[in-house]
This record gives C-alpha cells, sequence and structure tokens, in this order.
C-alpha cells in the first residue's frame, strides 16, 4: 500500500475512535491507539524530537524549549514515525510532515475553514490560532493543498543610509504549478504598501506595481507585520491588474539565468503550458 494511503486511512480509523471534531486536534488523543506509552519533554541541543522504542512501546521525546506549537507538530510529527515503524514501511521527514500536517489540519475541515477566506496575511494568522499550529505550517498547508492562488513573500527590513529603509526579499513560497522566481535580496520602498505594512504595523491591502525577478506586474498585495519585525505578504496571482502582458508564463531556464548571469531574450521566457 501507498504510505500515503496507509496514513490516511490509519488517521481516519483513529479519529473515528474519539477526540475532537473540530480544531484545535491534539495528536495526544491518538498516542494510546499508536502504541505510544510516553512523551518525555526536556532540552535538547537540536530542534524538534524523535521516537524510541522500549519495552512496552515507543516513547517520544520533545524539545522543551521549542515554542508549544512547534512541540505540537513535533509530536504529530513522531507519531507518523511510529505508525509506519508498526506497519514496517519506510519513513522519511517530508512523509512524516505530510502526516503531522494531516493530523492537526485534517484536509476536510482545513479546508472548510481557509476556502471562504481572503488569501492574506491576517487570514494565516487567524488559521495559526484555530488550529494551534505554526505561521509556517499554516502556509505549507495551504500550498500544498492548493487552496489560495497567492505566491507569500517574507520581507526583512535593512537600512538605506543611516536615515531610510526599506524591505527585501528574505523567503517567498509559491504554488508548485506556478513558475514565478522571486530573486532573494529584491527590495520594495518603505513607501509601498509592502512598507505602509511595517511602518504601521496594521494590515495593508493595495494594487502594488511589482517588479521581482519573474513576477511583474500590477498585483493585488495583502501585507502584515509580525511580531518578529519582518513582514508577510500574500500576492494573488489570478490578475496581474494593468500588467503589460496580461498572462506571464515562463520556463525554469529564466531562474538558472538569473544566478548564472545568462541573458535571455524575453520571447524565450513564455510557456503556454505553464502558467503564472
Amino acid at each position: 500500500m501507498d504510505p500515503r494511503e496507509f496514513i490516511t486511512e490509519k488517521l481516519n480509523h483513529l479519529r473515528g475512535m474519539g477526540g475532537p471534531g473540530q480544531p484545535p486536534f491534539h495528536p495526544e488523543h491518538m498516542m494510546t491507539s499508536c502504541g505510544v506509552v510516553k512523551v518525555v519533554r526536556r532540552p535538547l541541543n537540536s530542534n524538534g524530537g524523535y521516537a524510541v522504542k522500549g519495552a512496552t512501546g515507543f516513547v517520544i521525546v520533545i524539545n522543551s524549549s521549542d515554542p508549544p506549537v512547534r512541540q505540537r507538530f513535533t509530536m504529530a510529527h513522531e507519531i507518523a514515525h511510529v505508525l509506519l515503524a508498526d506497519a514496517n514501511m519506510d519513513s522519511n521527514e517530508e512523509l512524516c510532515n505530510w502526516a503531522a500536517a494531516e493530523i492537526l489540519m485534517p484536509e476536510r475541515i482545513f479546508r472548510s475553514y481557509a476556502e471562504p477566506r481572503k488569501p492574506s496575511p491576517e487570514s494565516v494568522i487567524a488559521l495559526s490560532n484555530t488550529f494551534q499550529v505554526s505561521l509556517n505550517a499554516v502556509i505549507t498547508r495551504l500550498i500544498d493543498l492548493d487552496i489560495w492562488r497567492v505566491v507569500f513573500v517574507w520581507w526583512q527590513p535593512y537600512d538605506l543610509d543611516g536615515h531610510r529603509r526599506a524591505l527585501r526579499v528574505q523567503r517567498f513560497r509559491r504554488p508548485s504549478w506556478c513558475r514565478v522566481y522571486i530573486p532573494v535580496g529584491d527590495s520594495v520602498s518603505a513607501s509601498s504598501a509592502i512598507g505602509e505594512a511595517f511602518v504601521s504595523g496594521e494590515p495593508v491591502e493595495a494594487i502594488e506595481r511589482l517588479d521581482l525577478g519573474s513576477l511583474r506586474g500590477s498585483f493585488r498585495v495583502r501585507a502584515r507585520r509580525l511580531p518578529d519585525g519582518r513582514v508577510l505578504s500574500a500576492i494573488e496571482l489570478d490578475t496581474p491588474l494593468h500588467s503589460e502582458r496580461p498572462k506571464r508564463y515562463f520556463r525554469e531556464p529564466y531562474q538558472l539565468s538569473l544566478w548564472r548571469g545568462i541573458r535571455i531574450a524575453p520571447e524565450d521566457l513564455f510557456d503556454k503550458r505553464s502558467p503564472v
């Protein structure tokens, strides 16, 4: 049996044995049925945790220094390792991360909460609070399930000349079908909507002109400053609005050309099979 099919079937069975029907979902409710006899929380030299098999069952060890939402995800992740080990099936980190997301954010229920919401950092924060998971876990789930047609960009503030500040790309996440590439370090000014979100600390929504790698045109942008000082933005991909070209398509060589410094003619960047 395919490991994902096995995990889905097993989790559906475990949910039928009890536990809450609405978020937040607690992996502790699955422990006994999975053969986990004990959870130990103590400081570890690395993030996360691990599972070990003892004489009476599995023991999960979790880093007590991690934030509570991270500890919950670690427990769900290690439960996935236990389920696969009990079934003599190979496991890997990517598979167990997927299973942890399914434990904490079951697809059917997560969709029912996420799909009616506006694609925005505010909605990401609300889903994070509802399911008691990290912002990154919510964003990964949104992208994996292809719920919102957006690119998420994290922006880091920096000083331009000691008097003025700007924001530059720290990282970005995009749907798998989207060929957009945004170079780390590309910047926007403090006068942009993204800059306004940083300065005001309030959520901002605007039509913003962007020129970030292969993402060019006017897009609807929603941004919010995070507690750590960075700005999270959600850039809608359904349009660009008033773009020079109504729809852009890019091949992967464009990303390589940025790295290698190779110039590629604009007409070579279009591929009708890969819509932004």
